[in-house]
C-alpha cells in the first residue's frame, strides 16, 4: 500500500475510534533544515496539548510488519494514551514567562537552509549560521524535550528580543558546560576493553583531532562561540585551527599543521554530512578557520 494510501485510511479508522469530539489530523510538522515530518494528532476537546506521533516511522515499521490497519489504529492509540498521560495539562511552564524563563537557551542552524522559518523566529546571523532560541523542557518521562521559540512566543511573553537572547545566553552559560575531548580519548572511552587494536592510536601522521561540545552532547556546536573560547583552544593546541560542523551537536577541531589541507577536511565534511549525518542534524557543509595571529573565526574560502 502506498503512503498516500497508507496515511489516510488509517486517519479514517482512528477518526472512527476516537469517537465525537475528537479530532485526529495530520499534519506537516517543520524539522531543522527545511525539512517536513508528517504527524498525527489527536486532539480531545479539553486537552490543551497532544503528543505527535510521526506517520514515517509508523509506514516503515507496518512495512516491515503489516498487520491490518484496524490492529495497528489500536496499537497507535495506546502509545497516544501512554504519551498524553506524560504530558503536562498546565502549559503556564511555557505561557508564562516566568516560569519558562529559566529553561531558554540558544543552539546554532544553517541560515540559508532554515531562510523560511528564520523570517518566523527570532535569530542573529553569524557567518553561514543563525543563533536562534530553544525552550528545553527537563522531565524524567519526557526526557529532554524541545520547543523552538517563535516570533509568536516573544510576543506572548512581551519581551524584546535583545532581553530574549540576553538571557537564553545567560542560561547557555550557565548550564551548558564545555566538553572538549580528544578525539583519541573519545575513542577510548566508547571502545570499551579492546574492542580497537591498539596501532588505531599509535599510527605515524595521524591528523590530531578534538571534540567541542557541551557536557549533554545536545545542541554543543554552539560552544564555539562561547566567549574567549576560541583563543583559548588555540592557546591549548599552540596553532591556528579549522573547525569542522560535525552535526548541530558537536564541532570537530582540527590544528593547522600542515598534515591536511582545509579542502580535504570541507571535502570530508560533505560526503560525511551527505552519508552518515541524519538530515536533520546537518549543520553546514562550510568549514571554519580561526587565525591565531588575527584571532577570529571566519568561512574558510
Amino acid at each position: 500500500m502506498e503512503y498516500a494510501v497508507f496515511k489516510l485510511r488509517l486517519q479514517e479508522i482512528l477518526q472512527k475510534k476516537t469517537g465525537e469530539g475528537v479530532i485526529v489530523e495530520i499534519r506537516s510538522i517543520p524539522k531543522n533544515n527545511g525539512i517536513c515530518r508528517e504527524g498525527l494528532l489527536i486532539r480531545e476537546p479539553d486537552s490543551t496539548v497532544t503528543p505527535t506521533i510521526y506517520l514515517g516511522q509508523i509506514y516503515d515499521a507496518w512495512g516491515k510488519d503489516p498487520v491490518p490497519l484496524e490492529e495497528l489504529a489500536e496499537r497507535i492509540l495506546e502509545i497516544y494514551c501512554r504519551e498524553r498521560k506524560m504530558l503536562p495539562d498546565d502549559v503556564s511552564f511555557f505561557t508564562d514567562f516566568s516560569k519558562a524563563r529559566r529553561h531558554i537557551y540558544l543552539r546554532l542552524i544553517h541560515y540559508e537552509r532554515n531562510s523560511e522559518a528564520l523570517q518566523r523566529m527570532p535569530h542573529q546571523k553569524i557567518l553561514d549560521l543563525a543563533v536562534v532560541c530553544y525552550y528545553r523542557m527537563e522531565d524524567r518521562e519526557l526526557g529532554d524535550a524541545t520547543i523552538s521559540v517563535m516570533e509568536e512566543h516573544r510576543a506572548m511573553w512581551k519581551i524584546s528580543e535583545e532581553k530574549l537572547f540576553a538571557i537564553a545566553r545567560a542560561n547557555t552559560l550557565r548550564d551548558q558546560k564545555i566538553c572538549f575531548l580528544d578525539m583519541e580519548q573519545m575513542i577510548r572511552e566508547y571502545s570499551g576493553d579492546g574492542e580497537f587494536p591498539e596501532e588505531i592510536f599509535f599510527r605515524e601522521n595521524v591528523v590530531p583531532m578534538y571534540i567541542l561540545t557541551n557536557r549533554d552532547k545536545m545542541f554543543g556546536a554552539f560552544c564555539v562561540f562561547y566567549p574567549h573560547v576560541q583563543q583559548h583552544i588555540s592557546d591549548y593546541l599552540d596553532a591556528s585551527y579549522y573547525v569542522l560542523p560535525s552535526s548541530i551537536h558537536e564541532v570537530i577541531l582540527v590544528p593547522d599543521s600542515g598534515q591536511i589541507s582545509g579542502h580535504e577536511l570541507r571535502d570530508m565534511v560533505v560526503e560525511i554530512n551527505h552519508s552518515q549525518v541524519d538530515p536533520m542534524e546537518v549543520l553546514s557543509d562550510n568549514i571554519y578557520y580561526f587565525d591565531r595571529e588575527k584571532g577570529d573565526l571566519t568561512l574558510f574560502a
